[in-house]
């Protein structure tokens, strides 16, 4: 304590000695704060997409397969047809890929196309006898059909989707009063249109009939086969539709029971568009929401008509190649590629990546460039007090104790240093950052390849998902333009750990120096 308080003395009686001493501290300091702030903020930015862009698996169709197969056929399994000619995974597979232990989570959200005998839907048309979907669409009362009289598909006056909250969540869809959200498999939520057309409350039952297909197994002779064939397999019993001459499917009726647990009100429109209007089954007030498990529990093995969509976070983005092995060890057709969706996550961190290299690159210059003129101002100020210290010296004072008074000087100058320039770097630091994050924004806006309209797996047409079976268009990344930055606890410990060592070890330089001559040679040299 002794040593501190003298210092404090010495320092404040040597304060026009010390100030340029000061103004270069405060100076590193500063500069430090707003670059180490800066990179650690956008450290944290850039892990954070990775993990987000490198865990979640994206499982694609192969446009070069696809393409290919048209010519050959579509080689390899893995993978079916659903509805409306899309191309999917297979539902199974999709269930046995989100039991892999590489996975964090999963999240999956189903539909299924429905009918009632009992309930009207909206915008039902009046011929409609309550089984749309037969031989395909509904619209004004007369089924679509497509060449050869084969079905367009299969498509119900009412969708049954699960576990899919999305509208809820952001606000577009809210429950009335006295409802709440299904807890589980046998209750559901309806919308208020749907409840008043029908004269439904919170805890009537509803039912409604939905249709399941599946292949028929290679090992059964069709040759007999006519439309309205049943057959049983593995218990389960089908009837034979007719697809075309000659081609059957095989499909069956099950009948799925609500009770309803509460009923929304939708801010959405009823159509996406107004080129739809007037179909029930394209009409978002006939969506009714239930548990995926309710969907699920229908469902026999190889049957179609349930649409699942399954998305898949891996515990680290190093584990891609591991999933892969795993899914094409499971059967995933090698036409469908599983990737993680690094393009994007290159295209949006982008800037930020350039940022953070700007921002370390100047803290290193920085500190380089400090401790050089730190050490020679404190060298220089040591050598102004030779006579001083030759003087403590020859009093008795060792030479341990006059360093550590010089290095407590030293000391208190930092950190009264630190704490000014902590705060005018904190404030510095948004400003900075939101300069340079524009211009590499800038940069990799202009650098970037203009995007084609037919661009294939990187352009606007996008791939085919391969999750749900989905035709999807890619998202078009954008890199990022802004960034809030913010000093965090670690980043004030690093400073003050950088300015404490930068300190000492041009104090230390510094004091060696001089405490290498003895005190009497100090004098003389002072007469």
């Amino acid at each position: 304590m002794y040593i501190y308080k003298n210092a404090f003395f010495n320092l404040m009686r040597n304060l026009g000695r010390n100030i340029l001493i000061a103004v270069i501290i405060f100076a590193v300091i500063t500069t430090t704060v707003v670059a180490l702030t800066i990179n650690n903020t956008a450290g944290a930015v850039i892990d954070d997409y990775r993990e987000r862009f490198g865990s979640e698996v994206t499982i694609t169709f192969d446009i070069q397969s696809m393409m290919s197969g048209m010519a050959g056929g579509l080689g390899g399994g893995g993978f079916a047809r659903g509805g409306m000619g899309q191309i999917q995974i297979d539902t199974d597979l999709m269930l046995i890929l989100a039991e892999s232990e590489l996975l964090q989570t999963s999240a999956a959200t189903a539909r299924l196309a429905a009918n009632s005998e009992t309930v009207r839907a909206i915008d039902q048309s009046d011929s409609d006898d309550g089984e749309g979907g037969d031989n395909g669409l509904m619209v004004s009362g007369e089924r679509i059909r497509g060449a050869a009289g084969v079905s367009l598909g299969s498509v119900g006056n009412f969708n049954i989707i699960g576990d899919d909250w999305e509208a809820f969540q952001d606000g577009s869809r809210v429950l009335l009063d006295g409802g709440r959200f299904p807890e589980n498999d046998g209750e559901a939520v309806i919308s208020y249109e749907l409840a008043e057309e029908n004269g439904l409350s919170v805890g009537d039952s509803v039912i409604f009939q939905v249709r399941m297909s599946r292949d028929i197994p290679e090992d059964l002779n069709t040759d007999d086969w006519y439309e309205g064939y049943e057959v049983t397999i593995g218990g389960v019993l089908y009837t034979a539709f007719e697809m075309m001459e000659e081609t059957f499917s095989l499909r069956r009726t099950a009948e799925i029971k609500f009770e309803i647990s509460g009923i929304y009100f939708d801010a959405n429109p009823e159509y996406a568009n107004d080129f739809m209007s007037g179909m029930a089954a394209l009409n978002a007030r006939n969506e009714v929401h239930a548990t995926i498990g309710a969907l699920l529990n229908l469902r026999e093995p190889d049957e179609t008509g349930l649409i699942l969509n399954v998305t898949y976070y891996l515990k680290s983005p190093d584990l891609l190649e591991d999933f892969e092995a795993f899914a094409r060890a499971n059967g995933l057709s090698d036409s469908f590629l599983v990737t993680t969706d690094m393009a994007s996550y290159e295209t949006i961190v982008g800037p930020v990546v350039g940022m953070k290299n700007i921002s370390l690159t100047f803290m290193i210059i920085i500190l380089i460039l400090g401790a050089a003129v730190l050490i020679l101002l404190t060298s220089i100020a040591v050598r102004e007090r030779k006579y001083e210290i030759g003087v403590l010296r020859a009093m008795g004072m060792k030479k341990r104790k006059v360093a550590a008074g010089l290095l407590a000087e030293l000391f208190i100058l930092t950190v009264v240093c630190l704490v000014v320039g902590v705060g005018v770097g904190s404030a510095a630091a948004q400003p900075a950052a939101d300069i340079l994050i524009s211009q590499q924004a800038e940069a990799a806006q202009s650098a970037a390849p203009e995007q084609s309209m037919f661009g294939g797996m990187g352009g606007r047409m996008g791939s085919i998902r391969g999750i749900g079976g989905l035709l999807g268009q890619q998202n078009i990344a954008v890199p990022l333009d802004e960034i809030a930055v913010s000093i965090g606890v670690g980043t004030i410990g690093q400073i003050i750990g950088i300015a404490l060592l930068l300190s000492a070890f041009a104090g230390l330089i510094a004091v060696s120096r001089i405490t290498k001559y003895e005190p009497i040679k100090i004098l003389m040299e002072r007469n």
